[in-house]
């Protein structure tokens, strides 16, 4: 007893300690000295990462040279709804366009410097663009890659790689081997899982799960998310959960639409869990509430809770984790400015959170500046449980919360602080 008294003292103690040098840090710290304190302290994971859109763009490029892809170089008037340039596919799907459609494209190993600066400009939100690009061009362009099966593999550890430089343990990501070019649902889980047990990989020291996503505003989003079901109740040792992504401000992707399918699909595979993409809204909605009444643990980006008074009663019972998206909601103007994002009121309220870090299709849009702005943030006492909290964010060293933990619940959990001072 004396002992455990001890060492809860010594860690208050700790923690009152850091809390001055912190707000020290805030201080005095300029803020490409203060970005690169946060990079090297230890972190827990990225539990909010949508995986091809996570890694270096240059990855995708040198992947569809070397394996022989095309990419729509012009847009000739070819009478087509919706014209997308640098747009990537392998050859048998060129052959099966119209030939005008055809003639747009060309091997993408015959891109010239510029060419292919053009294409990694096309792949990654510029200073003037907004939703309408990302969402409609940018996240298509990747296409006949999006199916490759050994270059999705190899971007894992890619990814592996890059989280270990950023002093972190673990990945969940969002990829989904469904539809690999060639493969039925068992061969193309192998490939992954034959990929993560080699030698580079394992030499990271980043454990992976994944998740599956399904379009929810697409006319088949139901019948996709019963295959996703299945497909993860027969791959639990990797997948672990399923999604819904897409814009909320499509009507037909709103959460209420699911609610009979995702009832039944729980009751036949229990082992899922379900990490939902709800709030991301500048607009009020109930969507978080709706999401969570479906039978979400984790909520993506829900920047517009704390607008709904339900949403917040619900997120302050400590069982589900909001996975805050600072640089995506700044880039595609959910936020016109950090310092006025929800995520500090979120922790005040004690609300799990947690920041997830920058997505490479986002990198010609936001700096290090604004990032470090929001840690400049409210001196308040949960302001400054929130300037601890930020310096590790998905920390294994902060305190348990049963609920706010990786979908797969196995020991390799990195949990979120649910007990915060002042809130």
């Amino acid at each position: 007893m004396r002992l455990a008294c001890f060492i809860l003292f010594a860690w208050i103690a700790c923690a009152q300690s850091f809390d001055t040098r912190w707000e020290e840090y805030k201080r005095t710290l300029s803020s490409d000295e203060l970005y690169r304190l946060l990079w090297s302290v230890p972190k827990g994971g990225d539990l909010h990462n949508h995986h091809e859109y996570s890694i270096p763009m240059t990855f995708w490029i040198e992947g569809a040279i070397t394996r022989n892809y095309y990419t729509r170089l012009r847009v000739s008037d070819c009478k087509e709804p919706e014209p997308l340039q640098w747009l990537t596919l392998d050859r048998d799907s060129v052959a099966k366009l119209d030939p005008c459609l055809q003639a747009d494209f060309v091997p993408s190993s015959s891109l010239d410097e510029p060419q292919r600066k053009q294409w990694l400009r096309a792949l990654t939100l510029g200073p003037n663009a907004g939703r309408d690009e990302f969402f409609e061009r940018i996240v298509r362009r990747l296409d006949g890659l999006e199916k490759d099966p050994q270059l999705m593999a190899d971007s894992l550890v890619i990814a592996q790689r890059q989280l270990r430089v950023e002093n972190a343990i673990y990945l969940e990501t969002q990829l989904d081997p469904r539809g690999f070019t060639g493969l039925t649902n068992p061969q193309a889980a192998q490939v992954i899982r034959r990929r993560l047990k080699q030698s580079d990989s394992r030499a990271t020291g980043v454990t992976v799960r994944m998740q599956l996503s399904t379009v929810r505003f697409l006319p088949d989003a139901e019948d996709d998310l019963k295959d996703a079901f299945a497909f993860i109740h027969a791959n639990h040792d990797l997948w672990v959960g399923t999604n819904l992504v897409g814009r909320e401000d499509n009507p037909a992707g709103q959460p209420a639409r699911f609610t009979k399918v995702l009832s039944e699909l729980r009751k036949h595979y229990p082992d899922v869990a379900l990490s939902l993409h709800a709030g991301e809204s500048s607009e009020p909605d109930s969507h978080v509430a709706d999401s969570l009444a479906l039978g979400a643990t984790r909520i993506g980006h829900g920047i517009n809770a704390y607008r709904d008074p339900r949403s917040m009663d619900l997120l302050r019972t400590g069982r589900y984790l909001i996975e805050i998206n600072l640089v995506s909601n700044l880039a595609l103007g959910y936020t016109p400015d950090l310092r006025r994002h929800p995520f500090p009121q979120y922790l005040r309220r004690a609300s799990p959170s947690a920041s997830t870090p920058m997505t490479a299709a986002f990198c010609n849009r936001t700096s290090r500046t604004s990032t470090s702005s929001l840690l400049r943030c409210s001196t308040s006492p949960g302001g400054r449980w929130f300037s601890s909290a930020a310096v590790a964010w998905n920390s294994r060293s902060l305190s348990q919360s049963s609920s706010a933990r990786c979908s797969d619940g196995t020991s390799e959990t990195w949990r979120i602080s649910r007990g915060m001072p002042g809130g």
